[in-house]
C-alpha cells in the first residue's frame, strides 16, 4: 500500500520512511524535499540522469527507476529532447461561490489571471442555439482565453455570449476583470447554478499552435526581466536587453538563458529571471 497526501505544492509519502535503505528511494526522497522546500519549484527541470548518478554515486538504471516512480505519480514530467521537470500540484477543486466558478474553482490565489487571444463575433451554430436558447444564425460575441494559475497555463476557455443578451460584452471583458463580478456587477444578472465539465483531450490544431506561438516567442519575456533588473537597481537594464532582442539571431530559450547567466546579479536574482517564460508570463512582470 503506498499513500501519498498532496497539499498545495507540499507532498510527503510514506512509503519513503519504510524503506530507506533503497538507492533509489533515496534518491526519490532527495527530490521529493527539494520540491517540498521549494528548491525545485513548478515547471523547472531538474537534474540530468547523469549528474544524478554522479552526485548519489550509483548507477543509470537506479536514477531511471527513481525518476520513473515520481514521473509515474505526477510529480515529474519528461519532454523528449528538453528533459524532465516538476510537474504543477494537484488542485481541489472548490464550489458554491462566486469566486469558485469556472476555473476559479481550482484556483488556492483568488481570481484565476488569464490572456486573451480572441475576440470575435460568430453564428450560432444548431448546437450552440441549442444551449444558448437562441435561434439558429444569431449573433453571438466569443472571447478566447488562456487560463493561467501559478503562472502556468492550465486550459483554454471559450465563453460565448449572444448579443441579444448583452450587446457590449466584447467591450467590457477585459483580462484584469472576473467574469462572474462582470456578470453580477457590471450588468446585474445573478450567477445560478453551473455546470462544470473537466475533460481530457489531445490539443486541437490551433491550440498547439498557441503553445509554440508561446515556446518560438521568448522576446516577449524581456519586459519582465527588464522589470526585475530596475527592481534590484540594476545599471541600465533597457541597454542591456537591447544587445539581446535587436540583433538578428532569434531570441530563444538558450539565448535568454545566456544572457541571464552572464549579469553581474545575485544568484536568487538569476533564479527569478530564469523562470521566466512565455508561457508563465501574463504581462504583470511585478509577479515576478
Amino acid at each position: 500500500c503506498h499513500h501519498r497526501t498532496v497539499v498545495g505544492r507540499h507532498l510527503w509519502s510514506n512509503a519513503m520512511s519504510n524503506q530507506p535503505d533503497l538507492l533509489y528511494a533515496q534518491i526519490e526522497h532527495e527530490i521529493r524535499q527539494r520540491i517540498i522546500s521549494g528548491e525545485l519549484s513548478v515547471g523547472e527541470k531538474i537534474p540530468t540522469e547523469l549528474e544524478l548518478c554522479e552526485k548519489h554515486s550509483v548507477s543509470r538504471i537506479t536514477v531511471r527507476r527513481a525518476i520513473q516512480d515520481l514521473v509515474d505519480e505526477g510529480i515529474l514530467y519528461r519532454l523528449r529532447g528538453r528533459g524532465t521537470f516538476v510537474s504543477a500540484p494537484k488542485r481541489e477543486i472548490r464550489k458554491g461561490t462566486k469566486s469558485h466558478f469556472g476555473y476559479h474553482a481550482f484556483s488556492e490565489n483568488g481570481p484565476t489571471p488569464c490572456r486573451i487571444i480572441e475576440k470575435c463575433l460568430i453564428e450560432a451554430d444548431e448546437k450552440l442555439a441549442r444551449k444558448l436558447c437562441i435561434d439558429v444564425r444569431e449573433e453571438v460575441q466569443l472571447v478566447k482565453r488562456l487560463m493561467f494559475e501559478d503562472n502556468l497555463p492550465i486550459g483554454i476557455d471559450e465563453v460565448y455570449v449572444p448579443v441579444s443578451v448583452i450587446p457590449d460584452f466584447l467591450d467590457t471583458v477585459h483580462e484584469d476583470v472576473h467574469l462572474y463580478e462582470l456578470l453580477e456587477n457590471h450588468y446585474a444578472i445573478q450567477v445560478g447554478v453551473e455546470e462544470l465539465k473537466i475533460d481530457v483531450a489531445i490539443a486541437r490544431e490551433d491550440e498547439a499552435k498557441l503553445l509554440s506561438d508561446l515556446e518560438d516567442n521568448w522576446a516577449v519575456t524581456a519586459e519582465a526581466i527588464q522589470t526585475v533588473l530596475r527592481s534590484v537597481n540594476y545599471p541600465n537594464p533597457y541597454e542591456a536587453l537591447k544587445q539581446l532582442t535587436r540583433t538578428n539571431e532569434k531570441v530563444t530559450a538558450d539565448t535568454i538563458s545566456a544572457f541571464i547567466d552572464g549579469l553581474d546579479v545575485d544568484n536568487d536574482v538569476k533564479k527569478r529571471l530564469h523562470d521566466i517564460t512565455p508561457h508563465n508570463y501574463v504581462g504583470n512582470a511585478m509577479n515576478w
